[in-house]
């Protein structure tokens, strides 16, 4: 896994197409030409990600540059929906703690449920992937197929680019019958952010939504009140009925907001500041 200190080096020689100015000159600005993939990069592939760009090194690479080409060059699917995964949650806390508008807390809100999905479809087409695996080592019928040359030159499995292809329209087709499969975890309704059903780990355990939402906006109100100024859970919990009554979140059963009495009880053993 490449060192995070040479974060930003690496991506210059994995991903430039604009390679920023060095001392050595790039021999040719032709674009390495896979024939064949990894199981990672078959799976992104199918997934329809991107993949990184490889260009060839300088004749006079440091033995340093060469060392860091050949991590990078290692396509890891998992460390890439990490770092992605900790980008975007750290833009969405970032807009939280700056103070920034509803509209943009809500678009890196989104952002981060669009990825979490995307995880989803890749776990999904991963599965589905292992099992064409299984069936070319069985014998059974599969379009994939093994690229021999490569997988002994590099010691892991390579498959052909046209295979994979292949699969990947055999399980996108609108005709397969995993098709339904994968959608169900990469599409769906624009889920609307709300923070108030996000449990809060220090609360005492609770099944009920509207619980775990009255102390989400008791926490929000308790931010806006001066800290000179006396407050109780009970001179709060009017404003918390408005808000559930706002949002409409009701008790269970759904026809109701929850009374101020039952709100103050849901407040129980609850830090709120």
């Amino acid at each position: 896994m490449p060192n995070p200190k040479n974060k930003s080096s690496s991506n210059a020689i994995a991903q430039s197409h604009k390679p920023k100015s060095s001392n050595h000159q790039m021999v040719d600005p032709i674009t390495e030409i896979r024939t064949s993939f990894t199981r990672d990069e078959a799976i992104a592939v199918i997934a329809k990600i991107e993949l990184p760009q490889w260009h060839p090194l300088p004749p006079d690479a440091t033995d340093e540059e060469i060392e860091m080409f050949q991590e990078v060059k290692t396509y890891d699917l998992l460390e890439f929906l990490r770092e992605e995964q900790d980008s975007l949650t750290a833009d969405y806390h970032e807009a939280r703690s700056n103070g920034q508008t509803d509209l943009s807390i809500q678009q890196k809100r989104d952002a981060l449920v669009a990825h979490g999905r995307l995880v989803d479809r890749i776990k999904t087409i991963a599965c589905l992937f292992d099992d064409e695996v299984a069936k070319l080592a069985k014998g059974d019928p599969t379009p994939l197929r093994v690229d021999p040359i490569r997988s002994e030159r590099k010691g892991q499995a390579y498959y052909t680019v046209n295979s994979v292809q292949a699969l990947s329209r055999g399980l996108n087709s609108k005709k397969s019958k995993t098709m339904d499969m994968l959608n169900k975890t990469s599409t769906g309704k624009n889920i609307q952010y709300q923070p108030w059903f996000e449990e809060n780990p220090t609360d005492p355990e609770t099944n009920s939504k509207w619980i775990t939402a009255a102390r989400y906006f008791a926490r929000e109100i308790v931010k806006d009140i001066p800290a000179h100024q006396n407050w109780n859970k009970k001179s709060i919990s009017a404003d918390i009925y408005d808000s559930l009554k706002r949002h409409r979140i009701y008790k269970r059963g759904g026809k109701a907001t929850p009374s101020v009495q039952s709100i103050i009880n849901a407040l129980n053993g609850v830090e709120l500041k």
